[in-house]
């Protein structure tokens, strides 16, 4: 299947229901599990702590940041909304600002369990918009799915900690990356699109992927790019775990050093050609 990458604000389309690789309830217990990690961290570690991989926020921006798109997502999902919302479409109940870390801690923690219930209760094939292909409510447990891994993780990496993202995860986050990065100005530096030519082949090295997963062949167009699950040669190739694939892409990871300077390997990273290709991919990709 090839996804095509050209930047464009359409917002209507109509596509197929999917939650991707994961299925519905997996993709609900990997949003409690990550919720809760990034509770934890909440709750022990000073909210003033920066997050150098959300430049210029600290822990407690990350946690309200979160927490609001956990209940603004549950809201809509709710209403079952036919069309994109307006800014007081969602009423987001908040603690004052002045309120302790421990009650920041608490909402958080309550916006996760109302957002996990609404979509339990939600079939993934219910009709409602999204800004995705996929018009339906899979769409937005998806998309709540690898929001909450991957700032959970930017949390994680904040204080110290150590974190592992099961392959499976990291697969379906690098594909739904993927397939957002031409929707959404949150996924994709529009001030820094992808010029030239060039093709990324990105290569998932660890053991027991389903077969047609775990590879991208990403090829840059005039328009933005296209890519497609398959093996191919492409101008640079990275083979790594799923995680360092899917972090180094949203900007959490980057390569090893002397990683850029040629073929070779370093800490599980292997690089293979152009790396001014890859430099020019990983510009115009953020998540924030």
């Amino acid at each position: 299947m090839v996804h095509t990458g050209a930047m464009t604000d359409d917002t209507t389309t109509t596509g197929a229901t999917t939650d991707g690789g994961l299925g519905h309830e997996r993709t609900l217990a990997v949003i409690g599990v990550w919720a809760e990690r990034l509770a934890a961290v909440a709750a022990d570690h000073p909210w003033s702590t920066p997050v150098p991989t959300c430049p210029e926020w600290d822990l407690g921006k990350l946690v309200r940041h979160t927490g609001r798109v956990h209940r603004h997502v549950a809201g809509l999902v709710r209403l079952r909304i036919d069309g994109p919302p307006d800014r007081d479409t969602v009423a987001i109940d908040q603690p004052d600002r002045d309120a302790d870390e421990a009650a920041w801690t608490a909402w958080f923690r309550e916006g996760a369990a109302r957002l996990l219930e609404v979509l339990g209760a939600t079939e993934p094939a219910t009709p409602m918009w999204s800004w995705g292909g996929d018009q339906h409510a899979s769409f937005w447990s998806r998309r709540m799915a690898h929001e909450t891994v991957i700032h959970a993780v930017d949390g994680l990496m904040a204080v110290g900690m150590d974190f592992a993202i099961e392959p499976g995860v990291a697969v379906d986050g690098l594909d739904e990356f993927l397939e957002s990065m031409p929707r959404s100005p949150s996924f994709t530096a529009r001030d820094r699109p992808f010029v030239g030519s060039g093709t990324v082949h990105l290569h998932a090295t660890d053991d027991g992927l389903p077969e047609g997963t775990g590879e991208w062949m990403i090829e840059f167009t005039p328009d933005g790019f296209t890519f497609t699950h398959a093996h191919g040669k492409g101008d640079v190739a990275v083979r790594a775990p799923a995680e360092t694939l899917e972090l180094l892409a949203l900007g959490r990871r980057s390569l090893p050093q002397g990683g850029s300077g040629g073929d070779g390997a370093t800490a599980g990273v292997q690089l293979f050609g152009d790396s001014e290709v890859l430099d020019r991919f990983l510009a115009g990709a953020v998540f924030r």
